[in-house]
């Protein structure tokens, strides 16, 4: 069976102890760091998420102050009332005047029924669009911003409305600017620290008009329910468009409670990855901004903190089973003379000195061995002479009768000639 020495054993347990709770502190500090980052990382992200929103808000707010100037330009008392004539060039001068570096692919004036009386794009005059949400809302007297898919022309656009009222306040009409998309599109970009991420924007109804991948176009974050699919079927928004969900069901259902923002962390089932979704409102308009990113990214920097630490522990362990190797093999020395004194001792060599002045147990160790080999060298003495006193008279003793024997051969001998004499 193998003997291992105190020293391996000192030695070896106090390195299991440091690897053991090391390992344990490790996994603490990636714990902590993993909670750290990715909460740092949500408020960051909610954060670069409002901004976009808020940015992307101002394009939004100018063709808003756009389409309420020329609503108070284009007044019905100074243009007849609702006999506003079709493609009226008064009228259509003025509209074309507002379409700057041509945002607009379309700016066009409604009558109370709905009908495009004048229009910068002639294929939209004398069609009705009061089934559109933006001619419902600014009939109602509202400023309002939709976004469809044109019936007439097949092309995407955000719809901005105001309605045209006389002096009286009296509502005759509605004007329409149709502002291109890129436009807007234009003002969505990913921030570069987050390069891993995606971003995207949303209607509310869910369904992505935008997304710097452009395979998530037109479809819908999550499941849509029947109420919302009649709506888009109803109001035309999306005509001849197959939208498909995506797994975001969790941000999709909760899209209408949305204020400001809010921020999701969910399981990706597409891209099977956990990310963390943060989504804020733009202004306070039917239009979201989003933006993911995967989670597993600060798993990694958390990771990759608990492994630098994992190996300073190693190195540390390293380095303190040197160092302890070196303080036990300098404090055991004196044991290590200790015990050679003692074989020695054993092997009957008591005059051997036990020089142990270590200010420890050791050292009290050692010089209760001295005592004890004082009093057995002592002993042994002791014995000697009381050996040798005994050894003395036993050879007195042995000579007196030895003296004795010899005396009474003499006088045997003596009798016996004594006897033959007679």
């Amino acid at each position: 069976m193998v003997k291992n020495s105190l020293k391996t054993k000192l030695i070896l347990s106090i390195v299991f102890l440091i690897f053991v709770f090391g390992a344990l502190a490790a996994y603490v500090v990636f714990l902590y760091s993993k909670k750290t980052f990715i909460d740092n990382e949500v408020q960051v992200l909610e954060l670069l998420t409002i901004e976009q929103a808020q940015e992307t808000g101002r394009v939004f707010e100018y063709s808003q102050k756009l389409v309420q100037t020329i609503a108070q330009h284009i007044s019905s008392d100074e243009h007849g009332g609702l006999e506003i004539q079709l493609q009226d060039s008064d009228i259509l001068h003025e509209l074309e005047s507002y379409n700057i570096a041509d945002m607009y692919s379309a700016i066009y004036v409604m009558d109370r029924d709905g009908s495009t009386r004048v229009s910068t794009d002639e294929s939209f005059v004398g069609k009705n669009y009061s089934f559109r949400d933006y001619f419902q809302h600014a009939i109602d007297g509202q400023t309002w911003i939709d976004l469809a898919v044109g019936v007439t022309s097949g092309q995407l656009g955000y719809y901005f409305s105001h309605p045209i009222r006389t002096i009286d306040g009296t509502i005759q009409g509605v004007v329409v600017v149709k502002m291109r998309p890129e436009f807007i599109h234009e003002s969505i970009n990913l921030p570069k620290k987050l390069s891993g991420g995606h971003i995207m924007l949303v209607n509310q109804n869910g369904v992505i008009i935008y997304a710097d991948e452009a395979k998530r176009i037109y479809s819908s974050l999550g499941a849509l329910d029947a109420e919302t699919r009649q709506e888009i079927i109803d109001k035309k928004r999306f005509s001849g468009l197959d939208i498909q969900p995506l797994t975001y069901d969790a941000v999709q259902s909760d899209l209408d409670s949305i204020g400001q923002s809010k921020v999701f962390n969910i399981f990706d089932a597409g891209d099977n990855e956990q990310e963390i979704v943060a989504v804020a409102r733009i202004n306070e308009l039917p239009f979201l901004i989003i933006i993911e990113e995967e989670e597993e990214r600060y798993i990694k920097q958390a990771l990759g903190i608990a492994w630098s630490l994992s190996v300073f522990i190693l190195l540390a362990a390293v380095l303190a089973a040197v160092l302890i190797y070196w303080l036990v093999r300098r404090f055991l020395k004196p044991l290590s003379q200790l015990k050679e004194t003692v074989e020695e001792i054993s092997a009957g060599n008591l005059d051997k000195d036990i020089n142990i002045n270590t200010k420890d147990e050791i050292g009290d160790l050692s010089h209760s061995f001295g005592n004890m080999l004082k009093a057995l060298k002592s002993s042994k003495e002791n014995i000697e002479k009381k050996v040798q006193q005994r050894t003395a008279q036993l050879e007195k003793m042995n000579k007196s009768m030895i003296g004795r024997e010899l005396k009474m051969v003499e006088l045997k001998k003596e009798i016996n000639e004594l006897k033959n004499k007679k």
